[in-house]
């Protein structure tokens, strides 16, 4: 069986460049999660609801 080097060449960059694509695409995700991540406010005691102060301090005893 004949196996073209040319198109073994070909396909190996392709999938070499495919991989590189979904890497990209990860870092990129990671960085926005990483940034949406540190965006959001810690919640003050004065936010939270009656249950959970209740609970804390049911807890807390």
């Amino acid at each position: 069986m004949y196996i073209d080097p040319m198109w073994t060449i070909t396909h190996h960059q392709a999938e070499i460049q495919r991989a590189m694509v979904e890497a990209e695409r990860r870092r990129v995700a990671a960085e926005r999660r990483a940034a949406a991540k540190a965006e959001v406010p810690l919640r003050k005691s004065s936010d939270r609801t009656p249950i959970l102060r209740l609970f804390r301090k049911t807890v807390e005893s």
